[in-house]
């Protein structure tokens, strides 16, 4: 909910995000108590709404508004706009003018309003008492501490200080030319004036007007390129923000396509007779042989799987593998999985399956796989579909392996073995190879 909506500009976020910090030490409030929209923590939401909309709502559910005015954001349309809007109530409004700003400077309705000026030399008092009757209107309990002095005396330093960084910038680009445009036919008139003038004037003097009209000039051409590195600002937050959404959209139909691939297991299993899953369990219930064409032992995991001792059974099939592979403490290469002897895949794949009740499994995973239509050419678009089915990513994010679920009950089909998690997108596809030829 908010309470205290900060209208601004955005030329002035500093100053503002300021403004935040001593409310926040002043006043018993939560940060989203405060809307400053430049603030990225309080700014407006990404949503179907218009900032229009959401700001109308804003400033209808707020109970106070602090406006900040510098010569930046004094011919801003939305200070009015935002400040209008208290206008008929009885809500409490703060104005506090910047540097170089009196009441007679306030436009159209805010001159009704009672300001606080930094020119004044009782400001931090009077800003003090403005805060204590706001405490007081909408009943919030104040903090006297050093850090509400602190962060005052912050906030001041920081108005004080201000310069504008982009002149005109609340200005529209058409008026923004117009005005360049008057103020050089200006100075164009001036310029002849002077030149009618300098006739009788010394060679010193000539130059010194010539210099000080080319001055003017050149920073007038510098305001005109203010506003182009502002509007070059502005696309590319554009930009950003498309790229944003592209991605939002992508994930989106990824997950779409998951859904449907889940429907239609679903619906393959309806189908299944029952006779045909008892069988399918009777075969796995028989006692696996434990064959390796390399000589590999895999008494140690079969002891592991049955004891249901999941992770550590994980961490053994990943040693065994390389061993099979004659490979120490490496990741598999292409020639490995290529050359990968059959009966171990086999014997690996059966042991999993047996202990796990065909939960976990090379084959399973490699079902998975096969039914989001995995091929050389489309296995970098089906990745990271089958590490959301598996369980191996949440979000955006694949998950570490401390993360993994190590619970027959708890973790989705095909779960573990991990061995391909990590596998480069060369080496998985070789490795999809493997099992679809093998199992």
């Amino acid at each position: 909910m908010t309470r205290i909506f900060i209208s601004h500009s955005h030329s002035d976020q500093a100053i503002a995000f300021r403004l935040v910090n001593f409310l926040l030490a002043a006043l018993r409030v939560e940060e989203e108590e405060i809307l400053c929209t430049s603030n990225p923590n309080q700014g407006l939401t990404y949503s179907s709404h218009s900032i229009t909309d959401q700001l109308k709502h804003k400033l209808k559910t707020s109970e106070a508004i602090i406006i900040l005015i510098t010569l930046d954001s004094l011919h801003s349309a939305w200070i009015p706009f935002e400040a209008g809007s208290f206008w008929t109530t009885d809500k409490p409004v703060i104005p506090i003018l910047g540097k170089g700003l009196t009441q007679n400077n306030l436009p159209g309705p805010l001159k009704s309003f009672l300001s606080i000026a930094m020119d004044t030399p009782d400001f931090t008092d009077k800003l003090n008492s403005a805060i204590n009757q706001l405490a007081d209107k909408l009943q919030i309990e104040q903090r006297f501490t050093t850090r509400r002095n602190h962060t005052l005396q912050e906030f001041f330093q920081h108005l004080k200080d201000w310069k504008s960084k982009y002149p005109n910038s609340n200005r529209s680009q058409q008026q923004q030319i117009e005005e360049l445009t008057r103020q050089l036919r200006e100075l164009q008139s001036f310029h002849d004036k002077q030149l009618a003038e300098i006739e009788t004037t010394s060679q010193q003097e000539k130059e010194q007007i010539k210099q000080s009209y080319l001055t003017q000039i050149q920073e007038l051409q510098q305001s005109n390129q203010d506003q182009q590195q502002l509007e070059k600002i502005l696309t590319s937050q554009i930009q950003e923000l498309e790229q944003q959404l592209q991605q939002a959209q992508s994930f989106l139909i990824a997950q779409q396509q998951v859904e449907q691939f889940l429907k239609s297991k679903i619906q393959q299993l309806e189908q299944l007779q029952p006779t045909t899953i008892v069988s399918e369990i009777v075969s796995k219930t028989e006692e696996v042989e434990l064959r390796s064409a390399r000589g590999v032992d895999y008494t140690k995991l079969y002891d592991l799987l049955k004891q249901k001792q999941w992770q550590e059974a994980d961490e053994e099939t990943a040693k065994l593998m390389l061993q099979a592979a004659n490979r120490e403490n490496s990741d598999l290469r292409i020639y490995d999985i290529e050359n990968f002897p059959c009966e171990d895949l086999r014997t690996i794949n059966n042991l999993w399956l047996q202990h796990s009740n065909s939960k976990f499994g090379f084959s399973v995973q490699d079902d998975i796989y096969v039914g989001l239509g995995a091929s050389r050419e489309s296995e970098s678009q089906v990745w990271e579909q089958f590490g959301y089915l598996v369980g191996w990513r949440r979000g955006k994010h694949w998950r570490e392996y401390e993360e993994l679920t190590f619970d027959l009950n708890l973790a989705p089909q095909g779960h573990l073995p991990t061995v391909w998690m990590n596998l480069s997108a060369q080496n998985r596809t070789s490795f999809f190879f493997l099992l679809s030829f093998n199992l």
